[in-house]
C-alpha cells in the first residue's frame, strides 16, 4: 500500500511560495527548518494573508512539525486533520465547471496532505480513497494544459513512482493498470530539469526527490549523496535533508564517515535554533538510535 500511495502523495504542493511576499517570509524560513520564525510570522501577520492562504500556510507548518516529533504530542494529529478537513470542504464548495485551475491545485494540496496524516495514522483506506481523487484532479489539470512548476513536478513524481510501482510490485499491477501509464526515465529526467529551471521551492523539492530515488529507488548512494550536498549547501540547517544524507553515507558503506556525521548531527539537534526542545530531542533520539542500529 506504501509503495502504491508513494506514485502522488510523497510530495507536498507548496503552490503559495511565489505568489507574494508576505507567503515568502512563511515559506522560506520553514525550509531553513526555523519552524518558530514561520509560526511567527503567521501569528504576527496574519491579517496579511487571505483565510486559503493562512490555513493551508498552517497546514503546511503541522506538517513539518509532525514529521519533527510532534505526531506523539496529544491531540495534534487530531488537531492537523480537523484543519485540513476545514481546508479541503471550503475548496469544495468553490467547484464548478469553470472553477478555477489555482483552486483545483489547491484542492490537489490539500487532499495530499490529508493522505500523509492519514498514513502517519495508519488509516491505508483514507489514504486510498485521496489518492483516486489526487489521480483525477492531476489528470483534470493536465486536460486544460496548466503548466505551474508545481504540476510539472507532481506529473515528473507520478511519472517515476506509477513505472517503479509497476515494474516491481506485481501484486499492485491490476490496481496499476486503472491508472494512466508512467515512465520512469521521462519522470527523472522532469526532475532534473525542474532542480535547474524552476522557482527555488520547487527546486528544492525536485532535489529533494531526486536524492530519495536515487537513495531508495535506484539504489545509487553516491548520487544521492550529490544531490543531498545540493540541498544542505542551500539549507545547512534543514535537518531532514542531513537525514537524507546520513542515510545515502550508510548505504554506501561509509561506515566511518557515517558514524561521525551521526555523531554531530546528534549533538547539534540538541541546540538547534529555529525549533522546539520537542524537536531537539527528537532529532537528537533519531540519529543516536541510527548510530546504535549501524
Amino acid at each position: 500500500m506504501r509503495a502504491l500511495l508513494a506514485i502522488i502523495i510523497t510530495f507536498i504542493l507548496t503552490d503559495l511560495q511565489s505568489q507574494n511576499l508576505v507567503t515568502k517570509r512563511f515559506f522560506q524560513p520553514l525550509y531553513a527548518f526555523d519552524l518558530i520564525s514561520s509560526e511567527n510570522v503567521l501569528k504576527q501577520e496574519a491579517s496579511s494573508f487571505s483565510k486559503e492562504d493562512l490555513q493551508l500556510c498552517q497546514i503546511h507548518l503541522n506538517w513539518w512539525k509532525l514529521i519533527s516529533g510532534y505526531s506523539e504530542q496529544k491531540d495534534f494529529l487530531e488537531t492537523s486533520n480537523e484543519l485540513i478537513e476545514t481546508y479541503i470542504n471550503q475548496l469544495e464548495s468553490y467547484r464548478t465547471d469553470s472553477v478555477s485551475n489555482e483552486i483545483l491545485l489547491r484542492l490537489l494540496n490539500g487532499y495530499t496532505f490529508r493522505s500523509r496524516v492519514q498514513l502517519l495514522d495508519d488509516n491505508y483506506f483514507s489514504g486510498l480513497k485521496d489518492l483516486r481523487k489526487c489521480i483525477l484532479l492531476l489528470e483534470e489539470l493536465n486536460e486544460r494544459q496548466y503548466k505551474a512548476d508545481e504540476l510539472k513536478l507532481v506529473n515528473a513524481l507520478y511519472n517515476y513512482y506509477h513505472d517503479f510501482a509497476y515494474q516491481n510490485y506485481y501484486l499492485l499491477r491490476p490496481i496499476l493498470m486503472g491508472y494512466p501509464d508512467g515512465n520512469m526515465t521521462k519522470g527523472l529526467d522532469s526532475l532534473k530539469e525542474l532542480a535547474q529551471q524552476s522557482n527555488w521551492a520547487v527546486s528544492a523539492e525536485s532535489t529533494y526527490f531526486l536524492a530519495k530515488i536515487y537513495l531508495e529507488s535506484e539504489e545509487d548512494p553516491s548520487e544521492s549523496m550529490k544531490y543531498c550536498k545540493i540541498l544542505l549547501k542551500e539549507f545547512p540547517n534543514n535537518i531532514i535533508y542531513s537525514i537524507k544524507y546520513a542515510k545515502a553515507l550508510k548505504a554506501a558503506e561509509m561506515e566511518t564517515e557515517f558514524l561521525e556525521y551521526c555523531r554531530n548531527q546528534a549533538f547539534d539537534a540538541n541546540n538547534m535554533h529555529g525549533i522546539s526542545e520537542v524537536s531537539q530531542k527528537h532529532f537528537n533520539q533519531l540519529f543516536t538510535k541510527m548510530i546504535e542500529e549501524y
